[in-house]
Protein backbone atom coordinates (compact mmCIF):
# COMPACT_ATOMS: atom_id res chain seq x y z
CA UNK A 1 0.00 0.00 0.00
CA UNK A 2 0.65 3.22 -0.56
CA UNK A 3 2.25 5.70 2.54
CA UNK A 4 0.67 8.71 0.22
CA UNK A 5 -2.33 9.36 -1.51
CA UNK A 6 -3.88 12.22 -3.69
CA UNK A 7 -7.57 11.74 -3.07
CA UNK A 8 -9.89 13.93 -0.78
CA UNK A 9 -9.69 12.63 2.98
CA UNK A 10 -6.83 10.15 2.66
CA UNK A 11 -5.51 10.68 5.62
CA UNK A 12 -8.86 10.08 7.76
CA UNK A 13 -9.82 7.50 5.32
CA UNK A 14 -9.46 4.20 7.77
CA UNK A 15 -12.68 3.71 8.49
CA UNK A 16 -13.07 -0.85 8.70
CA UNK A 17 -15.12 -2.86 6.00
CA UNK A 18 -18.62 -3.40 7.46
CA UNK A 19 -19.69 -5.98 5.23
CA UNK A 20 -17.75 -9.81 6.10
CA UNK A 21 -17.36 -10.49 2.12
CA UNK A 22 -14.85 -7.96 2.00
CA UNK A 23 -13.29 -8.11 4.79
CA UNK A 24 -9.99 -8.09 2.98
CA UNK A 25 -10.25 -4.71 2.12
CA UNK A 26 -8.99 -3.21 5.35
CA UNK A 27 -9.68 0.61 4.34
CA UNK A 28 -10.69 2.54 2.07
CA UNK A 29 -6.83 3.45 1.21
CA UNK A 30 -6.86 -0.05 0.65
CA UNK A 31 -9.59 0.21 -1.83
CA UNK A 32 -8.09 2.75 -3.84
CA UNK A 33 -4.86 0.83 -4.07
CA UNK A 34 -7.12 -1.80 -5.76
CA UNK A 35 -9.46 -0.19 -7.69
CA UNK A 36 -6.19 1.68 -9.38
CA UNK A 37 -5.46 -1.64 -10.66
CA UNK A 38 -9.05 -2.03 -11.88
CA UNK A 39 -10.38 1.55 -13.17
CA UNK A 40 -10.50 1.13 -17.10
CA UNK A 41 -12.18 2.76 -19.76
CA UNK A 42 -14.93 0.25 -19.91
CA UNK A 43 -15.64 1.24 -16.14
CA UNK A 44 -15.42 5.04 -17.12
CA UNK A 45 -18.98 6.95 -17.75
CA UNK A 46 -19.32 6.89 -22.02
CA UNK A 47 -19.62 10.78 -22.14
CA UNK A 48 -15.53 10.48 -20.83
CA UNK A 49 -14.40 7.29 -22.20
CA UNK A 50 -12.49 9.28 -25.09
CA UNK A 51 -10.41 10.97 -22.24
CA UNK A 52 -9.92 8.05 -19.93
CA UNK A 53 -6.52 7.47 -19.82
CA UNK A 54 -4.35 5.02 -16.56
CA UNK A 55 -2.83 8.67 -15.69
CA UNK A 56 -6.05 9.72 -15.29
CA UNK A 57 -7.32 6.82 -14.00
CA UNK A 58 -10.74 8.01 -11.66
CA UNK A 59 -11.90 10.06 -14.47
CA UNK A 60 -15.63 9.17 -15.25
CA UNK A 61 -15.71 6.68 -12.75
CA UNK A 62 -17.07 8.93 -9.16
CA UNK A 63 -20.46 6.94 -8.73
CA UNK A 64 -20.00 3.43 -9.05
CA UNK A 65 -16.72 3.79 -6.89
CA UNK A 66 -18.57 5.60 -4.50
CA UNK A 67 -21.78 3.00 -4.02
CA UNK A 68 -18.84 -0.02 -4.23
CA UNK A 69 -17.52 1.94 -1.31
CA UNK A 70 -20.52 2.48 0.23
CA UNK A 71 -21.30 -1.55 0.15
CA UNK A 72 -17.82 -2.10 1.97
CA UNK A 73 -17.84 0.69 4.35
CA UNK A 74 -21.42 1.33 4.88
CA UNK A 75 -22.50 4.94 5.52
CA UNK A 76 -23.97 7.41 2.93
CA UNK A 77 -23.25 8.49 -0.55
CA UNK A 78 -23.32 12.78 -1.40
CA UNK A 79 -23.10 14.46 -4.21
CA UNK A 80 -21.58 17.97 -5.52
CA UNK A 81 -23.97 19.08 -8.53
CA UNK A 82 -21.81 19.91 -11.43
CA UNK A 83 -21.79 22.22 -14.14
CA UNK A 84 -24.74 20.43 -16.55
CA UNK A 85 -26.87 18.88 -13.18
CA UNK A 86 -24.66 15.88 -12.77
CA UNK A 87 -23.28 15.00 -9.45
CA UNK A 88 -19.98 14.43 -8.46
CA UNK A 89 -20.37 11.26 -5.60
CA UNK A 90 -18.03 10.62 -2.56
CA UNK A 91 -18.73 8.94 0.78
CA UNK A 92 -19.44 9.91 3.98
CA UNK A 93 -18.77 7.40 7.40
CA UNK A 94 -19.53 9.12 10.32
CA UNK A 95 -16.74 11.56 10.67
CA UNK A 96 -15.24 10.42 8.06
CA UNK A 97 -15.38 12.02 4.33
CA UNK A 98 -13.52 10.49 1.61
CA UNK A 99 -13.81 10.66 -2.07
CA UNK A 100 -11.48 8.09 -4.12
CA UNK A 101 -12.30 9.54 -7.41
CA UNK A 102 -10.91 13.06 -6.70
CA UNK A 103 -7.80 13.28 -8.64
CA UNK A 104 -9.72 13.18 -12.02
CA UNK A 105 -10.13 17.65 -11.16
CA UNK A 106 -6.49 18.30 -10.65
CA UNK A 107 -5.81 21.10 -8.79
CA UNK A 108 -9.83 21.91 -8.63
CA UNK A 109 -11.08 22.26 -4.89
CA UNK A 110 -14.51 20.62 -4.37
CA UNK A 111 -17.08 21.60 -1.69
CA UNK A 112 -17.89 18.70 0.47
CA UNK A 113 -20.32 20.43 2.98
CA UNK A 114 -24.05 20.37 3.10
CA UNK A 115 -23.81 18.19 -0.33
CA UNK A 116 -27.09 16.42 -0.81
CA UNK A 117 -27.31 12.56 -0.47
CA UNK A 118 -26.88 10.23 -3.24
CA UNK A 119 -29.25 6.88 -3.79
CA UNK A 120 -28.39 3.93 -6.24
CA UNK A 121 -32.26 3.55 -7.24
CA UNK A 122 -31.65 6.60 -8.80
CA UNK A 123 -28.33 6.62 -10.24
CA UNK A 124 -28.80 2.98 -11.44
CA UNK A 125 -31.91 3.71 -13.41
CA UNK A 126 -29.50 4.55 -15.68
CA UNK A 127 -28.93 1.05 -17.33
CA UNK A 128 -25.31 1.29 -18.32
CA UNK A 129 -24.12 3.07 -14.93
CA UNK A 130 -25.42 0.16 -13.76
CA UNK A 131 -23.98 -2.71 -15.34
CA UNK A 132 -20.75 -0.56 -15.21
CA UNK A 133 -20.92 -0.85 -11.46
CA UNK A 134 -21.61 -4.60 -11.85
CA UNK A 135 -18.36 -5.03 -13.96
CA UNK A 136 -16.63 -3.07 -11.03
CA UNK A 137 -17.41 -5.12 -8.44
CA UNK A 138 -16.95 -8.30 -10.23
CA UNK A 139 -13.54 -7.09 -10.77
CA UNK A 140 -13.26 -6.29 -7.12
CA UNK A 141 -14.35 -9.52 -6.27
CA UNK A 142 -11.75 -11.72 -8.26
CA UNK A 143 -9.27 -9.40 -7.04
CA UNK A 144 -9.82 -10.45 -3.79
CA UNK A 145 -9.88 -14.21 -4.73
CA UNK A 146 -6.75 -14.01 -7.00
CA UNK A 147 -4.65 -11.58 -4.48
CA UNK A 148 -5.31 -14.07 -1.64
CA UNK A 149 -2.92 -16.67 -4.29
CA UNK A 150 -0.77 -13.69 -5.98
CA UNK A 151 -0.14 -12.57 -2.17
CA UNK A 152 1.66 -15.67 -1.65
CA UNK A 153 3.88 -15.25 -4.70
CA UNK A 154 7.39 -13.54 -4.37
CA UNK A 155 9.85 -12.72 -6.65
CA UNK A 156 13.13 -11.86 -6.04
CA UNK A 157 16.19 -11.57 -8.28
CA UNK A 158 16.02 -12.51 -12.33
CA UNK A 159 13.41 -15.56 -12.36
CA UNK A 160 13.63 -16.34 -8.59
CA UNK A 161 10.53 -16.86 -7.28
CA UNK A 162 8.52 -18.57 -4.44
CA UNK A 163 5.22 -19.56 -3.71
CA UNK A 164 3.70 -20.44 -0.85
CA UNK A 165 0.71 -22.92 -1.50
CA UNK A 166 -0.24 -23.46 1.93
CA UNK A 167 0.90 -27.59 2.65
CA UNK A 168 3.95 -26.81 0.49
CA UNK A 169 6.18 -23.81 -0.81
CA UNK A 170 7.66 -23.74 -4.23
CA UNK A 171 10.50 -22.38 -5.53
CA UNK A 172 11.39 -21.68 -9.09
CA UNK A 173 14.93 -20.76 -10.07
CA UNK A 174 16.46 -19.53 -6.44
CA UNK A 175 18.80 -16.93 -7.24
CA UNK A 176 21.26 -15.13 -4.73
CA UNK A 177 19.22 -15.60 -1.70
CA UNK A 178 20.23 -13.31 0.83
CA UNK A 179 18.57 -15.19 3.58
CA UNK A 180 18.74 -19.42 4.47
CA UNK A 181 14.94 -20.43 5.04
CA UNK A 182 15.07 -24.02 4.56
CA UNK A 183 11.40 -24.28 3.78
CA UNK A 184 11.33 -25.62 0.23
CA UNK A 185 9.08 -28.72 -0.62
CA UNK A 186 9.95 -28.26 -4.13
CA UNK A 187 12.73 -26.34 -6.30
CA UNK A 188 11.66 -25.57 -10.11
CA UNK A 189 14.79 -25.49 -12.39
CA UNK A 190 14.15 -23.87 -15.87
CA UNK A 191 17.71 -23.95 -17.25
CA UNK A 192 21.55 -24.36 -16.50
CA UNK A 193 22.33 -20.76 -17.02
CA UNK A 194 24.01 -19.50 -13.52
CA UNK A 195 21.39 -16.65 -13.05
CA UNK A 196 18.69 -19.41 -12.73
CA UNK A 197 20.43 -22.96 -11.35
CA UNK A 198 22.81 -21.14 -8.78
CA UNK A 199 23.70 -24.42 -6.33
CA UNK A 200 24.68 -22.20 -3.38
CA UNK A 201 20.56 -20.61 -3.10
CA UNK A 202 18.88 -23.67 -3.93
CA UNK A 203 21.41 -24.83 -0.49
CA UNK A 204 19.82 -22.13 1.56
CA UNK A 205 16.15 -22.63 0.56
CA UNK A 206 16.10 -26.67 0.53
CA UNK A 207 15.63 -29.26 3.18
CA UNK A 208 16.55 -32.91 3.45
CA UNK A 209 13.36 -33.72 1.71
CA UNK A 210 13.26 -31.26 -1.33
CA UNK A 211 12.24 -32.37 -4.31
CA UNK A 212 14.25 -30.83 -7.14
CA UNK A 213 12.51 -30.59 -10.73
CA UNK A 214 15.19 -29.98 -13.46
CA UNK A 215 14.94 -30.55 -17.32
CA UNK A 216 16.49 -34.28 -18.23
CA UNK A 217 19.46 -32.39 -20.00
CA UNK A 218 21.09 -31.21 -16.69
CA UNK A 219 20.71 -34.03 -14.82
CA UNK A 220 23.86 -34.75 -14.37
CA UNK A 221 25.03 -30.78 -13.38
CA UNK A 222 22.04 -31.38 -10.91
CA UNK A 223 24.07 -33.56 -8.95
CA UNK A 224 25.98 -30.76 -7.39
CA UNK A 225 23.22 -30.46 -5.00
CA UNK A 226 21.94 -33.94 -4.81
CA UNK A 227 23.13 -34.01 -1.05
CA UNK A 228 20.81 -31.11 -0.19
CA UNK A 229 17.60 -32.23 -1.44
CA UNK A 230 15.75 -35.58 -0.97
CA UNK A 231 15.60 -36.50 -4.37
CA UNK A 232 15.83 -35.24 -8.30
CA UNK A 233 12.94 -35.42 -10.92
CA UNK A 234 14.01 -34.71 -14.82
CA UNK A 235 11.17 -33.35 -16.63
CA UNK A 236 11.35 -33.11 -20.84
CA UNK A 237 9.36 -30.08 -22.47
CA UNK A 238 5.92 -30.76 -23.19
CA UNK A 239 4.84 -32.95 -21.08
CA UNK A 240 2.26 -33.64 -17.85
CA UNK A 241 3.52 -34.96 -14.36
CA UNK A 242 2.50 -35.51 -10.77
CA UNK A 243 5.78 -35.06 -8.98
CA UNK A 244 4.58 -36.01 -4.87
CA UNK A 245 1.03 -34.18 -5.19
CA UNK A 246 2.36 -30.90 -7.58
CA UNK A 247 0.45 -31.10 -10.99
CA UNK A 248 2.94 -29.81 -13.36
CA UNK A 249 3.22 -29.03 -17.33
CA UNK A 250 6.27 -28.15 -19.20
CA UNK A 251 6.77 -25.75 -21.92
CA UNK A 252 9.28 -25.63 -24.21
CA UNK A 253 11.40 -22.38 -23.61
CA UNK A 254 13.82 -21.26 -26.08
CA UNK A 255 14.89 -17.96 -28.59
CA UNK A 256 13.35 -17.61 -31.81
CA UNK A 257 16.07 -15.74 -33.58
CA UNK A 258 18.60 -15.57 -30.62
CA UNK A 259 21.92 -18.01 -29.52
CA UNK A 260 21.54 -18.19 -25.92
CA UNK A 261 18.34 -20.56 -25.05
CA UNK A 262 18.49 -22.93 -28.24
CA UNK A 263 15.36 -25.04 -28.84
CA UNK A 264 16.99 -28.51 -28.84
CA UNK A 265 18.80 -27.68 -25.37
CA UNK A 266 15.43 -28.63 -23.81
CA UNK A 267 14.72 -26.02 -21.43
CA UNK A 268 11.34 -25.74 -19.92
CA UNK A 269 8.46 -23.03 -18.69
CA UNK A 270 6.54 -24.68 -16.17
CA UNK A 271 2.80 -24.36 -15.78
CA UNK A 272 1.90 -25.20 -12.14
CA UNK A 273 -1.77 -26.41 -10.98
CA UNK A 274 -2.00 -24.94 -7.62
CA UNK A 275 -4.83 -23.64 -4.70
CA UNK A 276 -7.18 -24.07 -7.65
CA UNK A 277 -5.17 -21.64 -10.24
CA UNK A 278 -2.74 -22.74 -13.02
CA UNK A 279 0.54 -20.32 -12.48
CA UNK A 280 2.64 -20.05 -15.74
CA UNK A 281 6.63 -19.65 -14.89
CA UNK A 282 7.49 -18.94 -18.47
CA UNK A 283 11.59 -18.83 -17.76
CA UNK A 284 14.02 -17.81 -20.14
CA UNK A 285 12.06 -17.30 -23.62
CA UNK A 286 10.75 -15.59 -26.39
CA UNK A 287 7.29 -15.35 -27.69
CA UNK A 288 6.63 -18.87 -29.04
CA UNK A 289 4.44 -20.77 -30.76
CA UNK A 290 4.29 -23.15 -27.86
CA UNK A 291 4.08 -20.07 -25.12
CA UNK A 292 1.06 -18.67 -26.88
CA UNK A 293 -0.76 -21.50 -26.48
CA UNK A 294 -0.29 -21.71 -22.85
CA UNK A 295 -3.78 -21.48 -21.05
CA UNK A 296 -3.01 -20.13 -17.66
CA UNK A 297 -4.76 -17.66 -14.65
CA UNK A 298 -1.55 -16.25 -13.65
CA UNK A 299 2.04 -15.17 -15.91
CA UNK A 300 5.27 -14.80 -14.56
CA UNK A 301 6.79 -13.86 -17.94
CA UNK A 302 10.52 -11.95 -18.13
CA UNK A 303 10.30 -8.64 -20.22
CA UNK A 304 14.25 -7.64 -19.92
CA UNK A 305 14.86 -8.30 -23.15
CA UNK A 306 18.89 -9.23 -24.38
CA UNK A 307 18.78 -12.89 -23.64
CA UNK A 308 14.62 -13.07 -23.38
CA UNK A 309 11.65 -11.16 -24.34
CA UNK A 310 11.62 -7.42 -24.03
CA UNK A 311 8.62 -5.18 -22.48
CA UNK A 312 6.78 -4.89 -25.63
CA UNK A 313 6.92 -8.72 -26.99
CA UNK A 314 6.34 -9.87 -23.29
CA UNK A 315 2.81 -7.87 -23.21
CA UNK A 316 1.94 -8.43 -26.60
CA UNK A 317 1.86 -12.47 -25.31
CA UNK A 318 0.63 -12.05 -22.38
CA UNK A 319 -1.98 -10.28 -24.02
CA UNK A 320 -2.52 -12.98 -26.79
CA UNK A 321 -2.80 -15.55 -23.64
CA UNK A 322 -5.09 -13.46 -21.73
CA UNK A 323 -3.95 -14.95 -17.67
CA UNK A 324 -6.04 -12.91 -14.66
CA UNK A 325 -2.54 -11.68 -13.67
CA UNK A 326 1.06 -10.99 -15.38
CA UNK A 327 3.74 -10.45 -13.24
CA UNK A 328 7.07 -9.62 -14.98
CA UNK A 329 10.26 -11.14 -13.78
CA UNK A 330 13.64 -11.26 -15.65
CA UNK A 331 14.88 -7.49 -15.29
CA UNK A 332 15.99 -4.66 -13.40
CA UNK A 333 19.65 -6.50 -12.01
CA UNK A 334 21.73 -9.04 -14.63
CA UNK A 335 19.84 -7.33 -17.38
CA UNK A 336 16.87 -4.87 -18.01
CA UNK A 337 16.03 -1.82 -16.27
CA UNK A 338 13.72 -1.42 -13.11
CA UNK A 339 11.35 0.65 -15.63
CA UNK A 340 11.18 -2.04 -17.54
CA UNK A 341 8.21 -3.62 -15.14
CA UNK A 342 6.20 -0.29 -16.02
CA UNK A 343 6.83 -0.28 -19.40
CA UNK A 344 5.03 -3.96 -19.64
CA UNK A 345 2.26 -3.05 -17.44
CA UNK A 346 1.76 0.19 -19.53
CA UNK A 347 1.48 -2.07 -22.59
CA UNK A 348 -0.90 -4.70 -21.31
CA UNK A 349 -4.27 -4.65 -21.93
CA UNK A 350 -6.68 -3.33 -19.01
CA UNK A 351 -8.40 -6.10 -18.64
CA UNK A 352 -5.24 -8.30 -17.60
CA UNK A 353 -4.24 -7.11 -13.83
CA UNK A 354 -0.47 -6.26 -13.69
CA UNK A 355 1.26 -6.67 -10.49
CA UNK A 356 4.86 -5.02 -9.94
CA UNK A 357 6.33 -7.48 -7.40
CA UNK A 358 10.69 -6.02 -8.28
Amino acid sequence: MAEKYSFYGWEGAKVPPVNEKYKKVESPQKLYDILSELWCADTCAPRMRGDWTKENKTLGQCSITAFLAQDIFGGKVCGIERPGGNFHCYNVVGDCVFDLTSEQFGRELLDYTDNPEQFREVHFAKEEKYQRYLMLKASLERYITEGLMTENIRVYKQNSIRIDAGDSVIYADPFQMEEAPHDATFILITHDHYDHFDPESVKKVSTGKTVLVVPEKMEKKAGEVASSVGRIVTVKPGASENVDGLELETVPAYNILKPFHPKGAGWVGYILNVCGKRIYIAGDTDATKEAKAVKCDIALVPVGGTYTMDAAKAAELVNTIKPEVAIPVHYGSVVGSVKDGETFAAAVEPGIRVELKL
